[in-house]
């Protein structure tokens, strides 16, 4: 379900290491926010957090080409690469996956 909404979610996400995951229901937390300035502060600290990885994200997708945005994937969590498929490396760089095997052989190749 959306936060604020009843649509459902438009998306999913897949966990690559275990995990335990909490349901906190919106209204609770929102309640508890009103009620302890501590607990208001995180959540908005946690909010701000999202919204520059989306932010940056969303730069990246406008700004960078599939093999700058490779790269710096790379650079930044290379031990990612291990763990996901070349398909879901695809989707998540916006590519197909022939591009990606482009890329990476370019890449291979300027080392």
């Amino acid at each position: 379900m959306v936060a604020y909404s009843d649509s459902a979610c438009q998306f999913s996400v897949i966990c690559l290491a275990d995990s335990t995951l909490r349901k906190i229901p919106l209204a609770l937390l929102l309640e508890q926010s009103d009620k302890d300035l501590e607990m208001a502060n995180d959540v908005i600290n946690l909010l701000i957090k999202l919204a520059l990885k989306k932010e940056k994200r969303e730069f990246e997708f406008l700004c960078l080409d599939a093999e700058s945005r490779y790269r710096q994937l790379v650079e930044a969590s290379p031990e990612l690469l291990e763990k996901v498929t070349q398909n879901d490396l695809a989707r998540y760089l916006g590519i197909t996956p022939v591009g990606l095997s482009r890329i990476k052989k370019r890449v291979l190749e300027d080392i």
